[in-house]
């Protein structure tokens, strides 16, 4: 069992009620340990102590101050004083608890090992002085309030001593209610602050604002053309652009290497097939064409009049066909014409006993005569006015010899 400290339980309550700590040095004369049956008996109450109240501090000797001057505007009704605060005495409990448990034992407190270091509230304080608002010189005028203002300043009286005198406490609630309270103010509707009523147009005089207006109007009207007309060219402006764009950047083209034509050789004069052969004689054996046939060739094979290449062949030889008669129309006419007219002395020409060798032709009994002509106006105005004799066989036997009375043209093919 620990020791009581020897105090009975409502003392330590009876000193902090009081708030008056025990005198230093004072010595504690130990007492008889606690007992429950101690309980029971009601500790004395101590009356309560009205608490200090610090005297109003006198009106201040100096000129009014700006506050003053507000506070002395309006005449409120003085406030009461405030009550004194007291402090409520709470009855002590019906069963106290053991000692332990309201002082329990705590660990010895060793001192640290450096010197001492004092506590906050054992170091002296000092009272600070107070600034004191400057007075002024001179009373300020109070502003005039225009009549037409939005809103107007109710001056209330200030409690003595509030604003020119030091605090050194709270300021009281009821001081400040008394001045800034809601009855204190006042709300107003606002007003314009100038207004000057507008004079009546004139008689024969019309308003300007429908003329502003219509300007307004066909101001916006001149501005969406003039932004849209911007616009157009713009866009006219980049598209011509956008198509110069690709001829600026473009490289310019390298110049393509000129090939010269090779100088065509000139073709070689062809050799005159007539070239060794004499005058007024037929051709000999082989290949010619048919212009260049004299008259008394021999020809194998046969095929038509009307071939482009006849091939000739010795007459001593068996051949199908022969040349008899090769001559120019007599009194040919300039104009063309006509196949019919060319064809139909032909057959009386061709079979003349001064042209075919009838003794010779005597021993075939299937003679025929087969003519070759121009036949159309463009080789006879091209200078071609021969016309061809050829003798044959209906059968297709070959004939031997020759047949022909008529010597060969000299000058045939030039």
């Amino acid at each position: 069992m620990s020791e009581s400290t020897g105090r009975p339980p409502g003392a330590d309550d009876d000193e902090d009620a009081r708030g008056e700590p025990p005198a230093e040095g004072a010595s504690r004369s130990p007492l008889a340990p606690w007992h429950p049956s101690d309980a029971r008996a009601e500790p004395p109450v101590a009356p309560p102590a009205a608490p200090p109240v610090a005297p109003l501090a006198a009106p201040p000797t100096e000129p009014p101050t700006f506050t003053e001057l507000i506070s002395q505007a309006a005449d409120p009704a003085e406030p009461a004083p405030p009550s004194p605060l007291i402090e409520p005495v709470l009855p002590p409990p019906a069963i106290q608890p053991p000692p332990a448990l309201l002082h329990p034992q705590s660990p010895p407190i060793v001192p640290p090992a450096g010197p001492p270091v004092p506590r906050v509230e054992d170091i002296p304080t000092e009272a600070m002085p107070v600034m004191r608002e400057p007075a002024p010189t001179e009373a300020m005028p109070a502003a005039e309030v225009p009549s037409d203002a939005a809103t107007e300043l109710l001056r209330a009286p200030s409690p003595p001593g509030v604003g020119d005198a030091p605090i050194d406490g709270d300021v009281d609630g009821d001081a400040l209610d008394a001045v800034f309270g809601e009855q204190n103010f006042r709300e107003y509707e606002p007003e314009s602050l100038l207004v000057s009523p507008t004079p009546p147009p004139a008689l024969g005089v019309t308003a300007d604002a429908p003329r502003a207006s219509r300007l307004d109007r066909t101001q916006r009207t001149l501005l969406w053309v003039a932004g849209s007309l911007a616009a157009i060219l713009a866009l006219i402006g980049l598209f011509l652009l956008g198509t110069r764009i690709p001829e600026w950047t473009a490289a310019e083209p390298e110049p393509e290497p000129t090939v010269e034509p090779l100088p065509e050789p000139e073709p070689e004069p062809e050799p005159d097939p007539l070239e060794g052969v004499p005058d007024g004689v037929p051709l000999p054996p082989g290949e010619w064409e048919w212009s260049l046939l004299r008259g008394g060739e021999c020809l194998e094979p046969w095929v038509s009049p009307w071939e482009e290449q006849f091939t000739v062949v010795d007459c001593a030889e068996p051949h199908a066909a022969q040349l008899i008669l090769r001559q120019e129309f007599p009194e040919a006419p300039a104009e063309y014409p006509g196949p019919e007219a060319l064809a139909a002395p032909l057959s009386l020409i061709c079979s003349s006993p001064d042209v075919l060798d009838f003794a010779a032709a005597a021993a075939y009994d299937d003679i025929q005569i087969q003519t070759a002509y121009p036949v159309t106006a463009e080789e006879w105005d091209g200078g071609y006015r021969d016309f061809f004799c050829f003798i044959s066989r209906a059968g297709g036997e070959p004939l031997e010899g020759n047949l022909s009375l008529v010597a060969p043209t000299a000058d045939a093919g030039e």
